[in-house]
């Protein structure tokens, strides 16, 4: 086997490789993982606890409204992150980056209350 063939190969090898670690990679964002959430809501005078799947923002809003029996269209939906401060969480994007700051507990607590702002 000359040089050129070897390389060929070992390039190939990489390749395949690379594609096998990205295929580990892809499933496993796209496991489901269970969070119990504590959400807090109207100024800490009632707590409750539920568990939500790693799924969308909108799955978790709609769940706190069942909770809560929350009427109004809107809730704002805020954690406290790493820093300390609260962020709002308004949509997948938001939410999944909460989550991913909570995986090693798999636990969230939120601070909800109803969005009056139109």
């Amino acid at each position: 086997m000359d040089q050129s063939a070897r390389q060929r190969q070992r390039q190939e090898q990489r390749q395949q490789e690379q594609r096998q670690q990205e295929q580990r990679q892809q499933e496993q964002s796209q496991r489901i993982m269970t969070f119990t959430v504590k959400a807090c809501y109207n100024h800490n005078s009632e707590f409750r606890k539920f568990e939500v799947n790693n799924t969308s923002f909108s799955e978790l809003e709609k769940k706190i409204k069942g909770v809560f029996s929350i009427k109004c269209a809107n809730i704002e939906v805020r954690y406290r992150d790493e820093d300390g401060d609260m962020v709002l969480i308004s949509s997948d994007e938001e939410f999944k980056i909460a989550l991913k700051e909570n995986a090693t507990s798999q636990k969230i607590r939120v601070d909800v209350r109803e969005d009056w702002i139109i």
